[in-house]
């Protein structure tokens, strides 16, 4: 759910993460060695009307971000949307 926090557990050896919500789907690569890790997803549907309703269409448009606890816990979709290129 949107704004929604969700703690997992996984293997230590676990190498990625996958999420699927309808018909949208993509993974993430975790980091090496690091005890937690913190994953924020969010929807990249871009600028402009046009881009939002083609971004949609698309199954990877839920998109991740790494970021340390502190930023995790600071973060709002204005902060992501600016810096999902990073």
């Amino acid at each position: 759910m949107h704004n929604q926090t969700l703690e997992i557990q996984t293997p230590e050896n676990t190498t990625s993460i996958s999420w699927k919500l309808d018909y949208f789907k993509n993974s993430i690569e975790l980091p090496k060695n690091l005890q937690d890790i913190y994953v924020l997803l969010f929807m990249n549907i871009g600028n402009g009307t046009l881009q939002m309703y083609l971004k949609t269409l698309q199954p990877k448009c839920i998109q991740a971000k790494l970021l340390s606890k502190t930023n995790f816990e600071l973060a709002t979709s204005v902060s992501v949307y600016e810096n999902n290129q990073q």
